[in-house]
Order: C-alpha cells, then structure tokens, then sequence
C-alpha cells in the first residue's frame, strides 16, 4: 500500500485537531475577546478528542498504516504549535 495517502490523511488530521486551539490562540492575539482557563481547557479537550478518535479510526480501519498516519498527525500538529510559538514570541519581541 503507498504511503502517500495515510500521510496526507493524517496532515490533514493534525491541522483539524490543532484548529480550537489555534482559533482561541489566535483571537487572543488579536485582542478581539478575552477568554480565560475554561476556554483553554475546553479548546485542549476537543483538540484532543479529535486527534483520539483520528487515530482510533485509523487503527480500525487501517492497522497496517496505522503508524504512519499517526506520526503524520503527531508531526503536523506540533508543527503548527511551532510555528504558533514563534510567532507569539516575535510580538512580544516587539511590544514595549
């Protein structure tokens, strides 16, 4: 079986279980709410969740491939949180 398609799949998975958290990241950044430890907690359980039933469906329905896909997911979605991070950094590098 190629690889390709479990690696895109499970890339497209971790950008989909990155995105409550990413969101709330984000207006965050932009000042446009405040939220608080709830909303946090709430964004980390549903990206959780959602990369848990992602990986638990491609263990049922692709054994076999199951590990590329996950490490495809696990790989983009810390990657997103890298990219996150740096930038986050770079503006409070620039506030006063």
């Amino acid at each position: 079986m190629s690889l390709v398609l479990p690696i895109a799949l499970g890339a497209a998975c971790g950008i989909v279980g990155s995105l409550p958290m990413v969101v709330l990241f984000e207006r965050n950044l932009s000042r446009r709410g405040r939220y608080d430890v709830g909303h946090g907690l709430a964004a980390i359980m549903a990206s959780m969740a959602l990369l848990m039933l992602a990986m638990g469906v491609s263990y049922i329905l692709a054994e076999d491939v199951c590990l590329v896909f996950c490490m495809a997911t696990i790989v983009t979605f810390l990657a997103l949180w890298v990219w996150e991070t740096l930038r986050a950094w770079r503006l409070d590098r620039r506030m006063p």
